[in-house]
């Protein structure tokens, strides 16, 4: 038989009190998880736009550095930039960038021996986020991998007329520097032939200066012009621009767009206004022809290029250029190019001829250097984020 239970006013009360106990743990947990998710979405708004703001100084170094001269003297200076040695207001936060030296250098914390340097930029949002970048930048040297001379060709080489080409260094208005330095004049996966009256020089692979003549043939021994050339060479033929100059695919051209130091692009040369700058990049269709050209006075990097490696430059026939000519089918140089110039077809359209009257085509070192470094002195190779 069942005992009913004496006394069971309360429990009621009890039972509140337990759901109502319940209840606020529920609501405390649900207003903590919403506080966390608060406090999780606010730290990840601060990191992101502390991140936006290191990018803008990393975007103003690279700016800076295309500026920069002397990169010891920025080494020197407190290890940071001008204009980053103490907190930058942008946006919502700030940023402060410091140069330094990479760890390989041999020239040590303060001397840039190759051309190497790490940017550090730290942003700091007003949220309280900080995230800290690092880019390495490194700066293209004077003379680019697919610059082996005053002529750099994929094909045979053939000269004419009183066509001069001159791997000695010049200065940047076309006249000899002594104690002579410099290249050779013409390097050529294919024969190399000089016909008429035109002469080749430049510096034979042991230093020895070979004034421009047309004397000596090549074989054992090697003397006269041909000392100064090389031919049926073995180097790898670069197949585009960009691999001409060592840069990554797509970066002349993309320079050539933007405009930057008067660069163009387009695929009708007779758009084009003097004189020419920056980078200037024609892109023919397949098989077409730039001919009868004058440069007026021009210099930069100009590329005549298209992907079939067809596109004709034909009769420069007056103006100066100064600077590094990038094409894939070059006839006949009747005017004056100071720097360098490549050819990247290896199969001419009108054979090997690239000069056959009075044209000049000699090297200097000091064209070249100025062309690459009016759109990229410095260039960014890496980047990652410390934290």
């Amino acid at each position: 038989m069942k005992t009913p239970l004496q006394n069971e006013r309360g429990i009621a009360l009890v039972v509140a009190l337990i759901i109502l106990t319940v209840l606020v743990l529920v609501g405390a947990i649900a207003i903590m998880t919403s506080t966390t998710d608060l406090n999780i979405s606010a730290n990840y708004k601060a990191g992101n736009e502390a991140l936006y703001v290191a990018e803008a100084g990393l975007e103003r170094a690279r700016a800076y550095l295309k500026t920069v001269t002397n990169m010891d003297s920025v080494l020197t200076t407190n290890g940071g930039m001008p204009f980053g040695l103490t907190p930058v207001s942008f946006g919502s936060g700030t940023y402060s960038v410091v140069v330094t030296n990479n760890t390989g250098d041999a020239g040590g914390a303060s001397h840039d021996s190759d051309n190497t340097v790490v940017v550090t930029s730290t942003g700091t949002s007003t949220g309280g986020g900080k995230r800290v970048i690092e880019a390495v930048f490194i700066k293209p040297t004077t003379n680019p991998p697919g610059i082996r001379g005053a002529v750099t060709a994929n094909y045979n080489v053939g000269t004419l007329g009183t066509m001069v080409v001159d791997g000695r260094d010049h200065d940047i208005d076309g006249n000899l520097i002594t104690p002579a330095t410099g290249m050779l004049g013409v390097s050529s996966r294919g024969a190399i032939t000089e016909g008429g009256n035109s002469k080749i020089g430049g510096m034979a692979p042991d230093g020895t200066e070979v004034v421009p003549t047309k004397t000596g043939t090549f074989g054992p021994p090697v003397t006269g012009w041909a000392s100064s050339c090389e031919q049926n060479a073995s180097w790898t033929a670069p197949a585009t621009p960009d691999a001409a100059l060592g840069w990554p695919e797509g970066t002349l051209k993309k320079i050539a767009q933007s405009g930057a130091a008067g660069s163009r692009y387009l695929t009708n040369p007779a758009s084009l206004t003097l004189p020419l700058s920056g980078v200037t990049y024609v892109e023919l269709p397949s098989g077409s022809v730039w001919e009868a050209v004058d440069f007026g006075n021009s210099t930069g990097i100009l590329i005549v290029h298209n992907s079939s490696t067809n596109a004709i430059m034909k009769n420069t026939n007056s103006g100066t250029f100064k600077g590094v000519i990038i094409v894939d089918d070059l006839i006949n140089v009747h005017n004056d190019i100071i720097g360098a110039e490549i050819n990247l077809t290896s199969n001419p359209s009108e054979g090997s001829c690239i000069g056959n009257g009075t044209g000049k085509l000699v090297y200097s070192q000091t064209a070249v250097y100025n062309a690459l470094n009016a759109v990229s002195q410095w260039t960014m190779t890496s980047w990652r984020e410390v934290y």
